[in-house]
């Protein structure tokens, strides 16, 4: 156990998830384009297009003149100027030969209105609308009957089924305790709509002066009413907000939902979390010190610990556990949640496949690009 030492000095949860190596599975420079879909890379080397899987092995030989991705089902392939379309079910398979004309964002290529994935194409001057469902390409004739795919959905239709509204906290029941505290609300969020005790739960409490802080359901303090605003940030905790007058910024601590304890002794001026999760580590900025002159980002577990002091000017977004790519003096490196440099700060960009707990990355440098797994 090499790390042991390291270990030690951090948080014991953190190593569960920690990798420790960065292993180039593409080196920099062989292909010219690597672009990540679905579980694959479509690739391009010396002008020829192909795509290959997370093991390198080929899917479709790297012949074509150029490979796009239609939608997450299907991709377009050009042979011959032509273009025709595989789908996802069977990729080593043409779905549709290739003898259209158009496709792409080029001159001519349009979308098929009122279809999601549907798009019009030609053979000389012959119309065909080319829609991609989930099971199967369908191409018809536009206007000859109803294509039998989904209609577009609206955006806020989606992001409120993402997103319910959360449940409205419970009514109080009346306790002698409460009559010292200005309000009293319970500290429910949507996550809890089948946890919800009265005899157990949390509460923020207000005093006269309108400062916050939480009490357990017999009126025992657990954070210090001293706060303007107590918020839950996850199922496990609870970030307190104080600010330091007109015109200075705002101070964040993290406390533990359970029992009120302060989970990280710093204060921070910023943070963010993975929206599409509830339980995600947390970033965290601090202002710029006299080593390092920008705002300092660093990176706290879903428990409110710190994974990561405030030294990096940037983190790649809702990376997955275990390493996080980070920027420092301009440029991007691979860390792990022991913050051990697994890649050096040398590259351009480093971007997540867009897949999860994905352990390859895209590394960019100048005009060259590889890829990269971490073990």
């Amino acid at each position: 156990m090499k790390h042991i030492l390291c270990a030690a000095l951090l948080l014991c949860g953190s190593h569960l998830f920690s990798q420790d190596t960065a292993v180039w599975l593409v080196p920099m420079g062989k292909y010219e384009n690597i672009i990540s879909w679905n579980q694959y890379f479509i690739v391009n080397e010396n002008g020829h297009w192909g795509m290959v899987d997370q093991k390198l092995k080929t899917i479709i030989p790297l012949k074509y003149n150029r490979i796009e991705a239609m939608c997450h089902w299907a991709v377009a392939l050009q042979e011959n100027e032509k273009w025709g379309f595989r789908h996802l079910k069977d990729l080593r398979k043409w779905a549709v030969q290739p003898i259209y004309e158009d496709w792409g964002w080029g001159p001519g290529s349009k979308r098929n209105r009122g279809y999601a994935h549907s798009w019009i194409l030609h053979v000389g001057e012959k119309e065909w609308a080319i829609t991609i469902t989930k099971e199967k390409i369908v191409v018809e004739e536009p206007g000859k009957r109803a294509l039998s795919v989904e209609q577009i959905r609206d955006e806020e239709e989606d992001d409120e089924a993402e997103n319910p509204p959360a449940r409205l906290p419970q009514p109080m029941t009346t306790r002698p305790w409460h009559s010292q505290w200005k309000t009293v609300e319970p500290m429910h969020d949507i996550y809890d709509e089948d946890n919800i005790n009265p005899g157990t739960d949390v509460f923020d409490v207000m005093d006269q002066a309108e400062k916050h802080g939480m009490t357990d359901a017999q009126g025992n303090v657990l954070i210090p009413v001293r706060y303007d605003r107590l918020r839950i940030i996850n199922s496990q905790t609870i970030i307190a907000k104080e600010s330091n007058g007109y015109g200075n910024p705002s101070y964040f601590s993290f406390f533990r939902r359970s029992d009120g304890k302060q989970m990280s002794k710093e204060t921070y001026t910023k943070f963010d979390r993975a929206r599409s999760k509830t339980d995600m580590n947390i970033q965290v900025w601090q202002p710029p010190s006299e080593e390092l002159n920008f705002f300092r980002c660093g990176l706290l577990n879903a428990a409110g610990e710190e994974l990561i002091p405030c030294m990096y000017a940037a983190f790649a977004e809702e990376p997955p556990p275990g390493f996080i790519p980070a920027k420092l003096y301009g440029h991007w490196g691979i860390i792990n949640t022991k913050n051990k440099m697994l890649l050096s700060f040398n590259y351009d960009d480093i971007s997540l496949p867009e897949r999860k707990n994905s352990s390859l990355l895209l590394v960019s440098k100048g005009r060259e690009i590889g890829l990269v797994q971490i073990k």
